[in-house]
């Protein structure tokens, strides 16, 4: 499988995808700070976590598929690995870039990669109304993270400044194997998503996605108001898939019913 090419996944626009009133302020009493200005809006740490998201890549464009010893040698479509795995899912691994894009200050803490979350446009309406409390457990997800075995997520690159102080933040937050990303620090993951049987193909998988959703903690400020202040809050960094329609631009159709990558000039053996 190769890697590279196309992001078919990438950070939300927080300048204009955010429902934030432009009227809002950090004081109402400070002269100092204008309603229109843009600095006065409340960012979150998952407004400044950049997430761009490319796939391992098959040659035949298809997702993988688990066999046992025994099965082998059947034949069925698409790559076949033997792994213990459930045998009715097929499987995508995705490669996330993942960087703190907020420059001079604010530390971003990923607590733990098991929560990351992968959902269709139906999840995102039902989980916005009834919360995401309720997913995996009353509402199971269409595509979940593989969380054991072979396939489970690897740290492939940790651009990390002082490893040192990033223990120090893990430390304080009480969080064992968290990332820490201090500003313009990056990271790449390897995670692998089982998918529905039907899901054959990779544009299968991605014309379906909608979005990835990680949950994130603040460590230090993230508003100017607040330099020498140490928070620590909450939030969810969010990156949306491509349109089905700019989907189709990296993949064209063979006879046969077969796919290909309409450019693998840029793709890098993994």
């Amino acid at each position: 499988a190769k890697s590279g090419g196309a992001v078919f996944a990438s950070p939300s626009n927080r300048w204009w995808n955010k429902k934030r009133s432009t009227s809002t302020v950090l004081n109402p009493n400070d002269n100092n700070v204008r309603e229109s200005a843009p600095s006065q809006q409340l960012f979150h740490a998952g407004d400044y976590l950049g997430i761009w998201c490319m796939l391992n890549h098959a040659e035949n464009c298809q997702t993988k598929l688990c066999t046992t010893s025994s099965s082998s040698n059947r034949r069925r479509r698409g790559p076949k690995v033997s792994l213990p795995y459930r045998q009715d899912m097929r499987y995508l691994e995705l490669k996330l870039c993942l960087q703190n894009t907020k420059s001079g200050f604010g530390t971003i803490c990923i607590p733990s990669i098991d929560a990351i979350r992968v959902a269709t446009l139906e999840e995102e309406e039902y989980f916005s109304t009834w919360g995401w409390d309720k997913c995996d457990y009353e509402y199971p997800l269409t595509f979940n993270m593989v969380k054991h075995g072979p396939w489970s997520p690897k740290l492939l690159l940790h651009q990390c400044v002082d490893s040192e102080r990033s223990c120090d933040i893990e430390r304080e937050l009480d969080v064992k194997d968290a990332i820490v990303l201090r500003p313009f620090e990056t990271v790449v993951l390897s995670i692998h998503i089982a998918c529905p049987f039907e899901m054959a193909y990779e544009t299968d998988v991605l014309s379906t996605m909608s979005s990835i959703r990680i949950p994130v903690t603040s460590v230090g400020p993230f508003n100017l108001s607040h330099l020498g202040v140490v928070q620590r809050k909450h939030s969810v960094a969010t990156a949306r898939f491509l349109e089905e329609d700019a989907l189709w631009e990296y993949y064209s159709h063979l006879p046969g019913g077969c796919l290909s990558l309409t450019d693998r000039s840029r793709l890098v053996p993994m």
